[in-house]
């Protein structure tokens, strides 16, 4: 599995046999210009102008946009409803968690979450090989509840995302916040690129931290 970040909370999910799973492709508003993705299918986790560009995806491209389970040959993609704010979704609305399984492993799209969801949530959500989870507050959880969702899901590996980088112009806190609550008890590692390969049979026993480059910087 190849793991490429956009920018944001945009990535480009390759799997083993070449299909591509993007999220959250984003307009120009936010500092960067989204470029046209090619993908076979599409997960937007809520109808915001930096999640939801559509018109960035190539044509043919299956696009998810709320809670259920989806099947495409071999590969199981799941959203599971939470909201974007403390208030059950009052201030910004609903937000949907995506699973994929694919290629051995169940990688998490957190999205926007905006809380630490309760138990039922964790029992539907189930093992998390890795976690893109967004860290740089105001709009979602901080750098400190994200390390607090990190405990609870113990996933192998994490990606923190939607947080304030050197292009973005939305006011988010940077990804130090999360680091520095949860670099003393895990692992981390500065990647320096935008493009991360990870097979099942590489993952190791302990968390650990990847932070990545986007790919726009």
């Amino acid at each position: 599995m190849k793991i490429k970040w956009i920018a944001h909370s945009c990535f480009v999910i390759e799997l083993k046999d070449t299909r591509k799973i993007t999220f959250d492709p984003f307009d120009s508003s936010i500092g960067y210009e989204c470029p046209m993705i090619t993908a076979d299918i599409a997960c937007i986790t809520h109808d915001h102008f930096d999640h939801n560009e559509v018109s960035k995806l190539s044509p043919g491209c299956t696009v998810l946009s709320g809670p259920g389970k989806y099947e495409f040959d071999g590969v199981t993609v799941t959203g599971i409803h939470t909201f974007h704010d403390k208030e059950h979704g009052a201030l910004r609305g609903d937000n949907t968690v995506y699973v994929i399984e694919a290629d051995g492993m169940r990688l998490v799209h957190f999205g926007d979450i905006g809380e630490i969801p309760d138990e039922s949530f964790f029992k539907e959500l189930g093992k998390v090989d890795i976690a893109l989870i967004p860290v740089g507050g105001v709009y979602t959880i901080d750098g400190d509840e994200a390390y607090e969702l990190v405990k609870i899901i113990e996933p192998n590996i994490v990606i923190p995302m939607h947080y304030k980088t050197l292009s973005l112009t939305t006011p988010l806190d940077s990804v130090q916040k999360f680091l520095s609550a949860a670099g003393g008890y895990i692992d981390v590692s500065r990647l320096g690129n935008y493009v991360f390969e990870i097979e099942a049979a590489n993952l190791k026993k302990r968390s650990r931290i990847i932070v990545m480059q986007p790919a726009l910087d």
